[in-house]
């Protein structure tokens, strides 16, 4: 039997083919709510209260002993009916004033935040052949929706899905709920089989649909939440670091006094780890921006080959202490481009600090190509390559192919996928080609005049 199990504002649909089906899904849904000591309203006809009163006592609970409770709140689903009908269509105020008093009630007498109610009214309706009555009911309680908190469940015979017009409104009533809690597989057969089962797989589909939008919503709410916390750690991460980079300089300013060659070595290699440390930070951080959608693109006219000769200079001494040869091999004449320069920056850095992070003898080469269209940057390497199995994890966030404790390079595996995200921002993109034992090269490909859509993310 389906999980019943139902949430604040929920508003789900209970299709069923056997009766002895809906009164056990009715009984595990007012039993959770029993336990939960939530109020119940249930509004069924006499045949399926028989039921859902057997079915409740499987889960352990007397329904006239609950009632008597005042926890829960029987009513006769068409007398209920007669209440609020008028000329064969639910009247609004009349709905109001007394299925919607009924759930005020249930709330206030209570004190509760929520109502739990299965409703079987617009299953009468819909049996009795007025399905655009059934339909205006279900608006009618997701209007009282707005009003009142409730988890609702109603139910509809698959039975009476067999007209050819049903699919229509199959549609309209699905999307009239948040949730839609598949049926039992019938092994009747009936001269109406094939318009039976394509209700069953209509049904079917949109219960797929409706699981998986709340999937998606929840792994999208879980991506939010990822996202601001490596925002806010990362902010708070780099006011310290700050702090040990500024007096790390007062110290080696010697504003205090002099201080010894060792204690110069230490105050290098503290610098150095602050700043590698403040490195992995503004990365993270730039992941965390990106899943966010909230990076701003500031575009301008650029010669890329300035840029390109910066970078190599900036890493240069990472280079030399390996004892590595660097250099960048640019065209002699301007290389224009209209792009972000802080993120093109960002890249080649990302990419040049991998190269001489994992290069342990030979040299790194930087060659930059332009056409009309494109410009190309190629960061070539002599380290250990990149199996062809590996090439495309390497651009996945926090990936590290060595990821045991004794592995020899650190980092956190975030360089090539913001490397990667911002070229694609910027209309580019950042590939791989690799051997084994020969090296690597990482090309970055962007174009030379900025993408239209670009211009909607400058600021």
């Amino acid at each position: 039997m389906p999980a019943t199990c139902v949430e604040t504002h929920d508003h789900a649909v209970q299709f069923y083919e056997s009766d002895d089906f809906l009164c056990n899904s009715v009984a595990q849904f007012l039993a959770e709510g029993l336990a939960a000591a939530e109020p119940l309203i249930l509004i069924a006809t006499d045949e399926h209260t028989a039921g859902i009163r057997a079915r409740l006592l499987d889960h352990g609970y007397d329904l006239d002993r609950v009632q008597s409770t005042g926890q829960l709140m029987h009513m006769d689903a068409r007398e209920t009916l007669a209440l609020f009908m008028r000329e064969g269509m639910p009247d609004a105020q009349l709905f109001a004033s007394t299925v919607g008093r009924v759930v005020g009630e249930r709330l206030q007498a209570h004190r509760s935040r929520t109502v739990r109610a299965y409703g079987e009214m617009v299953n009468v309706l819909w049996a009795e052949g007025n399905a655009a009555g059934a339909i205006r009911l279900e608006e009618l309680w997701n209007e009282l929706g707005e009003q009142h908190t409730f988890s609702l469940l109603c139910a509809y015979a698959m039975a009476n899905f067999y007209r050819v017009n049903d699919a229509e409104y199959f549609d309209r009533i699905c999307s009239q709920h948040s949730r839609v809690i598949p049926t039992e597989r019938s092994e009747l057969v009936t001269a109406d089989a094939a318009a039976r089962e394509i209700s069953q797989l209509q049904q079917r589909m949109v219960a797929l649909e409706s699981a998986l939008g709340q999937a998606r919503e929840e792994v999208e709410r879980a991506q939010r939440v990822k996202s601001d916390f490596l925002a806010v750690m990362s902010h708070e991460l780099r006011t310290p670091l700050n702090a040990i980079l500024g007096y790390d300089e007062l110290l080696e300013q010697e504003v205090s006094g002099p201080t010894t060659e060792t204690q110069k070595v230490y105050i290098g290699r503290i610098r150095d780890g602050a700043e590698d440390l403040m490195q992995l930070i503004d990365q993270v951080l730039s992941l965390a921006r990106i899943e966010a959608g909230d990076h701003e693109i500031l575009l301008e006219m650029t010669n890329v080959a300035d840029v390109v000769t910066d970078a190599v200079t900036r890493m240069e001494p990472a280079a030399a202490a390996r004892r590595l040869q660097i250099e960048a091999v640019v065209p002699a004449e301007r290389v224009k481009c209209f792009t972000d320069t802080g993120k093109l920056r960002q890249i080649l850095l990302n990419l040049l600090s991998n190269a001489v992070k994992f290069t342990m003898r030979g040299a790194i080469t930087v060659n930059l190509n332009a056409t009309e269209d494109a410009i190309t940057i190629s960061v070539c390497d002599t380290g250990p390559g990149i199996g062809a199995l590996d090439q495309d994890r390497i651009f996945e966030p926090f990936v590290q192919l060595d990821a045991s404790a004794t592995r020899r390079f650190g980092g956190t595996g975030a360089g090539l996928s913001v490397s990667r995200d911002f070229a694609r921002l910027l209309g580019g993109d950042v590939t791989v080609a690799s051997e084994r034992d020969v090296g690597s090269i990482f090309t970055l490909c962007l174009p030379t005049r900025a993408f239209p859509y670009l211009h909607s993310n400058t600021v």
